[in-house]
């Protein structure tokens, strides 16, 4: 039939509605047809990213972040979906897995904006919650390699004005605001049209 996609799209999204996808091996099987016959359609509508999201509104976690992995392999410029399995992971109680996967990610990233996305993946995978909220040894280990990783990618690419906000974020993570004040000191240079925020920032912070 003529609108047979919209038709299977509306069959899937109608089983989140009606919570029929309980999580039973028997709902997840259904869903594994529904999608299978999409992609039989139209293979580009099921990337890996759709059906992850499909997967993970169905409550089936573990397959989901399979096919969000199987995602960063299809699209690996599509860094959302970094954050997508990284969030997924740490909803599975796997924040360790979680980090080192996006440690990886910040040491290898080839693409600034990779790069920007694991580091702040990592902030929002073990950052403070609350003001004054203590971090453990083991993330202010983490967020020390987060910042000699920003430190050294800085050596190549001193121009970048958005290493020294990374810079300054780790370091008030880490209740650090004299290296806060520095990093966004050093970024005065290259901060271009954002010049006079940043100043207005400093002097904020110095008063």
């Amino acid at each position: 039939p003529e609108n047979e996609v919209e038709h299977i799209q509306n069959i899937i999204l109608n089983m989140q509605t009606a919570d029929l996808a309980s999580g039973s091996s028997d709902s997840f099987g259904e869903l594994q047809y529904w999608l299978g016959e999409l992609k039989k359609h139209d293979a580009e509508a099921v990337g890996g990213e759709f059906e992850a999201s499909i997967l993970t509104m169905a409550g089936f976690q573990e397959e989901a972040a399979q096919a969000y992995r199987r995602a960063l392999v299809e699209q690996p410029e599509n860094s959302d979906n970094l954050l997508l399995l990284s969030d997924l992971m740490k909803q599975m109680g796997q924040t360790d897995a979680a980090v080192s996967l996006l440690q990886y990610v910040a040491e290898h990233a080839r693409e600034d904006n990779e790069f920007v996305v694991a580091v702040d993946g990592i902030i929002n995978m073990i950052g403070q919650r609350s003001f004054g909220q203590e971090l453990t040894p083991e993330h202010q280990a983490i967020f020390r390699w987060t910042h000699r990783t920003i430190l050294e990618r800085i050596t190549g690419r001193a121009e970048k004005f958005y290493l020294y906000r990374l810079l300054a974020d780790i370091a008030q993570e880490t209740n650090n605001r004299e290296g806060e004040f520095l990093a966004m000191e050093n970024s005065l240079s290259q901060a271009g049209i954002r010049r006079p925020s940043i100043l207005r920032e400093l002097v904020t912070m110095s008063t």
